[in-house]
């Protein structure tokens, strides 16, 4: 049975030893166990948001009291006219580039210095607050689905796999309540100018929205541009259309996608 599509996106042994001997007696007979009410096990969602006791208050003081502070901090880091005193477990337990950079004969290791000349200093305030907090806040005040996709792509940079998928559901929140925006077409520009090809983690967001919602997005300039002047993005939404080319697999979540039309409307359909 053909079902619609809703989303086009995926969200994301054991050895054993010799068998033990068995018994041939007939076991005994157990005493009637009384009736005991049965208690629903937590899902997956609540025992992953379960922490120990005193973890957000741990957190509270990561962020507060040694964030960008002389607090024990042994390594800055610089961007722009910015300096943050930051501390190397800290980048070490959450990305290898650092632990590396900052663990070897380098020059960063050697002098406790990090320059970074490649992102904005808002970007790299997001990142840091993020490894001491789990958490970031768009302190520039730029549209939240750009934001999120260059906290993306200096996580990627930086080998930050938390940081990268979080900014990533972020970004998936963003586009999916703002696509009618016009922030929207710098989005996919941004995307496409900072991620490479076979990194599918936004690229494949930004598809399945547009295609969602094409109808209403041709009408608006900014996105013909943005057909006009990325050849890639453009390149990935062509298959879904060619109307020889019925069928499609999703490269990110491999279900088999059909663009059709129907009474004028055009509709997408998932096959799993």
């Amino acid at each position: 049975m053909v079902k619609k599509k809703k989303n086009m996106t995926s969200r994301i042994g054991r050895r054993f030893g010799s068998s033990p001997q068995i018994s041939r007696q007939r076991p005994p007979t157990p005493d009637p166990v009384p009736d005991i009410p049965s208690v629903a096990s937590p899902s997956p969602d609540s025992c992953s948001k379960m922490a120990p006791k005193g973890f957000e208050k741990f957190l509270s003081s990561l962020n507060d009291d040694y964030f960008n502070t002389d607090t024990f901090s042994d390594v800055v880091i610089v961007c722009e006219d910015q300096e943050f005193k930051v501390h190397r477990v800290v980048l070490a337990c959450h990305s290898k580039y650092f632990e590396t950079q900052l663990n070897g004969n380098w020059k960063e290791s050697i002098e406790r210095r990090i320059e970074i000349q490649d992102f904005d200093s808002g970007i790299v305030e997001s990142m840091l607050r993020y490894m001491y907090s789990f958490n970031y806040n768009n302190t520039r005040g730029h549209s939240s689905m750009v934001y999120d996709a260059q906290v993306y792509q200096i996580a990627d940079k930086y080998d930050i796999p938390a940081l990268k998928e979080y900014s990533k559901d972020r970004f998936n929140t963003a586009i999916t309540t703002g696509w009618s925006m016009d922030e929207f077409p710098l989005a996919i520009n941004v995307v496409y100018e900072s991620t490479p090809s076979e990194d599918r983690g936004l690229r494949d967001l930004v598809v399945e929205t547009s295609l969602l919602h094409l109808d209403t997005l041709l009408e608006q300039d900014g996105f013909g541009n943005i057909l006009r002047t990325s050849a890639d993005f453009s390149a990935d939404l062509i298959p879904f259309l060619a109307p020889n080319t019925s069928i499609k697999e999703c490269s990110s979540c491999s279900k088999k996608i059909r663009r059709g039309e129907q009474l004028g409307v055009r509709q997408l359909y998932n096959f799993n």
